[in-house]
């Protein structure tokens, strides 16, 4: 399989110092898309491109963009993740983040946080301001409320009509490469309907969820959760591209293939490897998507450039 010829297309000369970045709103996202006008859906991420690209041409790191990114998902209602993430029951959220950058592997993670505005931004303050990766529940509760962070009432996550959000899929991401070389990746999700208070998916599980190391590549994923971490999904492809060399597109089309075949799992990936070179992958679903390749043209598709 090939990549998107648009994408290809898009690509600047390889001495060009330049950037990439890949945003995604979630697998099965056409349901809503369908349900919803589809011109909103691609407007907010073309206009969420174009401000990425604008804080990479200055300069901005890909951490930074990362954060900025997934914040304006989490603010958007259309998501499900932050202000738009799905009730488990009436008035009750649980919000997962992670955030990683690929120089250092520094990274950091919070699980069923509550009333929480934009959980990416309290995973980053766990992995600068602790020394620590994974907070959940009550103890990231507290630690937020250490941090003076945005804690939301209820009702501003009751926006919309709760027979709308049972029907609400996905999880939304961003991974990055600045002009610097670096990458990083950031993953949020309000989780599933009606799930068990306590379960947690592999949004906030580095390695499961997302990934990202300087030698190969940046991954957020969206999917069934549980598959996902039995996977390992997003470090499987950084592994095949580090010891099987493998280039990105290779490693993702193999890693959803394994998920497929080993845990009849769904869902979707998108990734940017070292060189700036960016791809989609899914099995069995659509996923919301834009990207800017090299510093191209901002493209949006729920279609993946690979499908296993």
């Amino acid at each position: 399989m090939k990549l998107n010829q648009a994408i290809c297309q898009n690509a600047k000369p390889k001495d060009t110092p330049s950037f990439s970045l890949v945003i995604h709103g979630g697998a099965w996202s056409s349901f809503e898309i369908l349900r919803a006008s589809p011109e909103t859906y691609v407007n907010n991420l073309k206009l969420l491109l174009e401000g990425a690209r604008q804080m990479l041409s200055n300069g901005a790191s890909a951490l930074d963009v990362v954060e900025y990114c997934v914040r304006q998902e989490e603010d958007d209602p259309l998501h499900n993740a932050g202000r738009g993430s799905i009730p488990k029951k009436i008035d009750f959220y649980q919000m997962d983040a992670a955030i990683m950058e690929g120089a250092t592997l520094s990274c950091g993670a919070v699980a069923g946080v509550q009333n929480v505005k934009n959980p990416i931004s309290l995973a980053r303050l766990v992995m600068e301001k602790t020394n620590h990766v994974l907070l959940v529940d009550q103890g990231a509760m507290d630690f937020a409320r250490t941090q003076n962070v945005d804690i939301m009432p209820d009702t501003y996550f009751d926006i919309l009509f709760l027979k709308d959000n049972q029907e609400k899929h996905g999880t939304v991401g961003a991974v990055v490469r600045d002009m610097h070389g670096n990458l990083a990746a950031g993953t949020s999700t309000g989780g599933v309907f009606g799930q068990i208070p306590g379960r947690v998916g592999d949004t906030p599980l580095i390695g499961a969820g997302t990934y990202a190391n300087n030698q190969t590549c940046a991954i957020s994923c969206t999917g069934v959760g549980e598959d996902f971490i039995r996977a390992t999904l997003s470090h499987r492809v950084s592994m095949l591209m580090e010891i099987a060399h493998m280039p990105l597109q290779d490693s993702m089309e193999n890693s959803m293939a394994y998920l497929r075949d080993r845990t009849n799992g769904s869902g979707g990936m998108i990734g940017v490897d070292r060189a700036g070179k960016v791809c989609s992958a899914a099995h069995d679903t659509s996923m919301l998507h834009g990207w800017i390749e090299q510093g191209g043209r901002a493209e949006v598709s729920w279609e993946p450039s690979v499908s296993v």
